[in-house]
């Protein structure tokens, strides 16, 4: 999902992309689907992200178990990504888990610490992280 920053006069857009089902886009109230086919332009270079098996969780204990440094990789890359676009733009993109019911996510913004969530508990994390 990503919050467009489209400067102070203008309300930023929703773009969201499920896992499954046609992307939307968001002004306000009004919300179209996108054709994928009609976009006028190249996709953006993706950081480099390396599939890693569905991390174990535990949200009563705030817990996250996986692969050494899989999460810090998967931050980088959100990082890297929230960075092509200008402004306030704000991206979280969501992970599957072991617990379908707490999926991961991470949210990026320019300036801004990430944020982690673990199903709907967010988590900001200390400024710097992930270490590059």
């Amino acid at each position: 999902m990503l919050l467009l920053d489209q400067g102070d006069e203008v309300p930023p857009l929703l773009v969201d992309c499920p896992t499954e089902g046609p992307a939307t886009l968001s002004e306000g109230e009004a919300t179209v689907q996108l054709d994928p086919d009609r976009l006028a332009t190249a996709p953006l270079p993706l950081p480099d992200v390396r599939a890693l098996p569905p991390f174990e969780v535990d949200a009563l204990r705030a817990e996250v178990t996986g692969p050494l440094g899989g999460v810090e990789h998967l931050a980088r890359a959100v990082r890297a990504l929230a960075g092509a676009f200008p402004g306030r733009t704000a991206l979280t993109v969501t992970f599957a888990t072991a617990d379908p019911d707490v999926p991961l996510s991470l949210t990026a913004r320019a300036g801004d610490p990430m944020v982690l969530g673990l199903g709907s508990e967010p988590f900001s994390m200390d400024a710097g992280w992930p270490p590059a």
